[in-house]
């Protein structure tokens, strides 16, 4: 905030990228907030103290691979835990994902409280092996009742989604894994999102199992 308004002041990361190819372990910390374990390639965590001002991510890239077991991984930023907006970041980083009960999301992994994603893309296929880890495209989580997502003129989601969840096991008869967002559990809205990309099942064998997506379906895959 301002010493002497006391106003509350916007902070920024623009126009950063990052070629790298990243190697994590965590362990089985899956936690939220700052007891877990996050990798991002921009930023892993970010919060604000429950004011009116914003964290912005803008105009950032990641490039390379990710190669993890970490239960918040994501190109750009795993948590956006309070007043974080991501904005034109595009992720172009592939992620194979080996953590179980995990949450993780190409762009956000946890969108909560006055966060946003907006006009952002992922290019980078997402592996998640563990059965109960939720998986999607740009945000695992939306959280909160005033988060949102907004696409824009490109398409949100080119890469290739697998996941081993398996709705059989978890009892709840939902698919924790989408080509946009893996739970929607609290949001305010979602608009204008353009959406392309490969979904399927992930097999340890390698003969993963494909799900073609069409008009028809595509309410049951995002």
């Amino acid at each position: 905030f301002d010493a002497e308004t006391g106003a509350a002041v916007d902070s920024y990361i623009k126009d950063c990228k990052v070629e790298a190819e990243v190697n994590v372990d965590c362990g089985t910390n899956t936690a939220s907030g700052a007891t877990g374990v996050m990798y991002g390639g921009i930023a892993a965590f970010a919060t604000n103290i429950k004011d009116e001002s914003r964290i912005h991510i803008e105009n950032c890239e990641n490039n390379g691979t990710m190669t993890v077991k970490a239960g918040r991984c994501s190109g750009i930023l795993p948590t956006a835990n309070y007043g974080a907006i991501v904005q034109g970041c595009t992720n172009n980083a592939s992620q194979f994902n080996t953590i179980e009960n995990g949450r993780i999301g190409q762009i956000v992994c946890n969108l909560s409280a006055n966060s946003a994603v907006i006009d952002c893309v992922n290019n980078g296929d997402l592996t998640t092996t563990g059965a109960k880890t939720t998986t999607g495209a740009l945000v695992a989580l939306l959280g909160d009742d005033t988060a949102y997502i907004e696409g824009g003129e490109r398409i949100c989601n080119t890469g290739t989604i697998l996941s081993a969840f398996d709705p059989s096991t978890d009892g709840s008869n939902r698919n924790f894994s989408g080509l946009l967002c893996a739970n929607m559990n609290k949001f305010d809205h979602v608009s204008n999102v353009i959406l392309s990309g490969r979904y399927g099942a992930y097999k340890a064998d390698g003969n993963h199992e494909m799900y073609p997506v069409n008009a028809a379906n595509i309410m049951k895959y995002i």
